[in-house]
């Protein structure tokens, strides 16, 4: 359960870099 939690986490992740990247 914790891994799928961290892979959730970790592409959340990706896609706020991704915005303030963009911004």
């Amino acid at each position: 359960m914790n891994k799928v939690k961290n892979e959730i986490s970790f592409e959340d992740f990706t896609k706020v870099d991704i915005r303030i990247g963009t911004i």
